[in-house]
């Protein structure tokens, strides 16, 4: 058989086959769409220029959507070939060789990935285009544009690559089931699947244990941060778990139902769990992995809508509410320099403003940040470098009752010894007091706290003065890498206040010249506007 007539009945069959060869096109181009997609980002000079993390999400991106569009490219040319194979043994009945059935799919393969090239390479550009504008505008960033999402050729470089991979694959695949299948093993295929299956003891005990490892693991785990790095271990043996039970304990659900006469002899009943019966031997798979990757498109929305429609509240928590923040840190552990640091940082923003009366709402804090485990007397011990490894730390957040109150607007008060205490989770409150060092505090609880951007377990610890502020930065030292010892523990200053009667822009070029001054001293000064920050967290 010469190409021309390959050629002939490969058009033919896809005419006829069109009911089957569409939805494979079409689902197969949107799937590599995607990838295109990441891989274009991957070269986007305006995506990766965004943030500093941006890049490694990308690349991770990038390997799942080639895992699944792998799999799914096979699955879907599985069930194509499979509907299929009466054909090509009617082939085989008429007189053609495997090779000449080998050139026919090779031709019609040839015009199926030139039509899925088509959708993928000019569907991902069209799409990446109007999903990148689209995101910008979510993310509050109008200075995306869309010729910041030029077209990528090393993208479809990529994605060409891919997919000649992926037809390579698929085609000696199907070639090698071809030429191994006789006649009427061919006529058969079809119906293969639907002889009753047997129960799969062992699989079926290996799932019900990877699901209750995979939940005890997700139930068991402390720590907000340590439970990401086992979040994924979890999902796997899940996953796997799936699997498992969708192929042995549907089976073994429906043969219990088949073993129950009374049941089982009813007409509605018997054509159900008789077709299900016959069917889930071949389905089983399809339908994990459909709920395997419903459940992923579930909480990748909630997630990602949950931390989208929050961060407005993590703005206001960590820019207390007010435009503009200026922190300085405390060098000398004296109430007398940290009136000093107050006062040499509000006569920067005395000139940046011009007239004092234009500050409003201001607002002044003192906080230091420290580190620390607690064992099962509440006793909270600074962490030892050498041992960070073996120890889970705890974020310590202390501040003074003065700009507690002045924060939240409450009015507490607290006499020596005592301490106010808070924490991103309910589950790190102890039950009585807390011990710092080797004094016991009486401890209150309240709810109120800046902790929620906090990655791991934290508390916020509220003291009853400076004095107390300066003893804690003596107990809970931090260790510099540079020097190689332990020092006392930074307290920060930071001052929070609106701007009146004065373009924000114009006070925030005013105040950082003012600090780049400052710079040249050695005096370490920060500065930001809540919508710089708003801009850094979306």
């Amino acid at each position: 058989m010469n190409i021309k007539m390959a050629t002939g009945f490969a058009l033919r069959n896809i005419k006829a086959n069109k009911h089957l060869n569409l939805p494979f096109i079409i689902s197969t181009g949107v799937m590599l769409a995607l990838f295109n997609i990441m891989a274009s980002l991957q070269s986007n000079h305006y995506v990766l220029t965004r943030h500093r993390q941006l890049t490694f999400i990308i690349q991770f991106g990038i390997v799942i959507s080639f895992i699944f569009s792998f799999v799914f490219v096979l699955y879907a040319n599985g069930f194509l070939m499979k509907k299929r194979n009466k054909e090509l043994a009617l082939y085989t009945v008429l007189g053609l060789h495997k090779r000449h059935i080998g050139r026919i799919i090779l031709v019609e393969h040839i015009f199926n990935y030139l039509s899925i090239t088509f959708i993928t390479i000019s569907g991902g550009y069209i799409f990446g285009k109007l999903a990148f504008v689209g995101l910008n505008r979510m993310l509050k960033d109008i200075s995306g544009r869309v010729t910041d999402y030029p077209f990528s050729f090393i993208a479809m470089k990529i994605t060409l690559i891919y997919i000649l991979f992926l037809f390579l694959f698929v085609y000696a695949l199907n070639i090698i089931t071809i030429s191994k299948a006789t006649t009427t093993e061919l006529l058969g295929m079809e119906h293969s699947a639907e002889s009753e299956p047997k129960n799969r003891y062992v699989l079926l005990i290996t799932g019900l244990g990877l699901l209750l490892a995979g939940y005890t693991l997700a139930l068991k785990i402390e720590g907000t941060l340590e439970s990401l790095i086992y979040f994924f271990l979890a999902a796997i043996l899940v996953a796997l778990a799936s699997y498992f039970l969708f192929i042995s304990l549907s089976i073994f659900i429906l043969k219990m139902q088949k073993k129950n006469k009374s049941y089982f002899y009813k007409a509605h009943n018997f054509l159900s769990v008789s077709g299900m019966l016959y069917r889930m031997k071949s389905g089983s798979m399809g339908l994990a992995s459909l709920c395997i990757l419903s459940t992923g498109v579930i909480i990748t929305v909630a997630v990602t809508l949950c931390i989208y429609g929050n961060i407005e509240t993590m703005v206001k928590q960590r820019t207390d509410n007010r435009y503009f923040n200026v922190t300085g840190t405390v060098v000398e552990k004296n109430i007398e320099q940290m009136d000093k640091k107050e006062a040499h940082m509000l006569t920067l923003v005395k000139k940046s403003a011009k007239d004092e009366n234009n500050i409003k709402n201001y607002l002044r804090q003192e906080r230091m940040i420290a580190f620390a485990t607690k064992d099962n007397e509440n006793r909270l011990t600074s962490v030892i470098w050498e041992d960070t490894k073996k120890s889970k730390s705890l974020y310590l957040a202390f501040t003074t009752i003065e700009t507690y109150n002045a924060r939240h607007g409450t009015e507490f008060s607290l006499a020596d010894g005592e301490i106010l205490l808070s924490s991103n989770s309910d589950k790190y409150l102890p039950n009585g007091n807390i011990m710092l060092g080797d004094t016991v505090y009486k401890t209150t609880i309240v709810k109120n706290n800046n902790l929620g951007a906090v990655g791991i377990g934290a508390y916020e610890i509220v003291l009853p003065d400076r004095e107390s502020l300066f003893k804690m930065s003596r107990i809970y030292k931090w260790y510099d890498l540079v020097n190689k010892k332990y020092e006392d523990s930074n307290i920060e200053m930071k001052l929070a206040f609106d701007i009146e009667n004065i373009g924000k822009e114009e006070f925030s070029a005013a105040m950082r010249e003012e600090i780049k001054a400052e710079s040249k001293t050695g005096d370490e000064i920060s500065f930001i506007s809540s919508e710089e920050f708003r801009k850094d967290y979306y």
